[in-house]
Order: structure tokens, then C-alpha cells, then sequence
């Protein structure tokens, strides 16, 4: 989960809907919570707006549904369907993220605290 946040993180920066600053300030966040055994904000919304479950439930969904109700040929375009959704959905999502980014990176210290390590 870490890891993929961080990497999410990384390509928001680079497309440049998140700020450097906002980037730095998010991932020092990770850092200071993982030292604390805990996660972040950016983190625990990362899971639920991006994570695998959230995007995989909406494709299985939409394919057991469209395979108990129609023919193989349908199925397959039903099929392509879902990926799309899914696709959707995904791109949905990493917008809510970004969206999230930006509040809790402007919500957070520039710089954390000596004591935040403790």
C-alpha cells in the first residue's frame, strides 16, 4: 500500500496535478507516520479511492452480471464494457486522490516538527 502510494504520488507530481511542495509534503507525512507505526491521511485515502478492491469489485461486478444474463457474443462486448467502466472509475478515482492530495498537503506543516519522530 506504501509503496504504491508513494508512487501515485510521484506520477500526480510529474503530470502536474499535484504541486512539488505538495508531493514533498505528503510524502515527509508518510515518513513521519510510518516511523510512528502508523498511516497517513494521503495514505488510508489512497486505499480507499485507488486501492486494488475499490477498482477489481466494479469490473467482477459488471462481468458476473452480463455472463448470467446473456449470450457469449455479449458477454465479450459486456466484458470490454467493464474494462472500460473500470478504466473510468480508475481515472475518477486518481482525480479524487489528487483532489485529497492537495487538501491534506495544505493541511500539513511545510517542514515536520524534531519531536513528530519520537
Amino acid at each position: 500500500l506504501r509503496q504504491n502510494c508513494i508512487a501515485a504520488l510521484r506520477k500526480l507530481a510529474d503530470q502536474g496535478t499535484i504541486s512539488p511542495k505538495q508531493k514533498r509534503v505528503l510524502l515527509t507525512d508518510i515518513i513521519v507516520c510510518s516511523a510512528k507505526g502508523e498511516f497517513s491521511l494521503v495514505e488510508v485515502a489512497y486505499e480507499l479511492l485507488c486501492g486494488e478492491e475499490a477498482t477489481s469489485a466494479v469490473v467482477h461486478a459488471s462481468i458476473k452480471k452480463s455472463a448470467k444474463e446473456v449470450e457469449d457474443e455479449i458477454v465479450r462486448a459486456a466484458e470490454a464494457a467493464a474494462e472500460a467502466e473500470a478504466s473510468r472509475a480508475r481515472d475518477i478515482a486518481e482525480e479524487e486522490f489528487a483532489e485529497q492530495c492537495r487538501i491534506f498537503a495544505s493541511s500539513l506543516p511545510e517542514s515536520p516538527s524534531p519531536r513528530s519522530f519520537s
